[in-house]
């Protein structure tokens, strides 16, 4: 008897001071957003809990649009690129990792940091080729003849000089 007044007593006292540390928030392209990954987010970005939801929103779409146009970052291609970017600065990757260090940057979260870059680089690359209509010369043509006005020059031009 003693045993269940205690379990109940411990009971009501967690439930009393008991808090939800982990739940799922919202569904985005069927992958939870938990309260746990929204906490991480606002702390790792130093911003409220709204703009974390949307950074998190914001990736997810990212990501469900990087699987369904198959774009990908290779190793290769990631070094390459990290490689580009530091002779553009003037640095070798060596001195590249060693300004990171000095400025107590973690080289690894770094190179995360710079493949999720190119990744967004891709994809707005493909969105963008995606919606561009190619012209042909038939339409050129048609716009120019119904725009010629819009092409004309003057015959002769006066210019005064000071």
């Amino acid at each position: 008897m003693t045993k269940m007044v205690i379990l109940l007593f411990c009971l009501v006292l967690s439930y009393a001071w008991g808090e939800v540390v982990n739940g799922i928030a919202l569904v985005i392209n069927d992958a939870p957003i938990t309260l746990l990954d929204i906490n991480k987010t606002a702390t790792k970005y130093g911003c409220s809990s709204k703009e974390a939801i949307e950074i998190l929103i914001q990736k997810n779409l990212e990501e469900g649009e990087l699987s369904k146009y198959r774009i990908g970052v290779d190793p290769y291609e990631l070094d390459g690129a990290i490689e580009a970017f530091a002779a553009k600065n003037g640095l070798s990757v060596g001195q590249l990792k060693e300004n990171l260090r000095a400025k107590m940057v973690d080289y690894d979260d770094y190179k995360a940091e710079f493949k999720a870059r190119l990744l967004r680089d891709k994809l707005k690359k493909k969105i963008v080729s995606a919606n561009v209509n190619a012209v042909d010369e038939r339409e050129l043509r048609k716009f120019y003849e119904a725009n010629s006005d819009k092409f004309s020059f003057p015959e002769t031009i006066h210019a005064i000089q000071y």
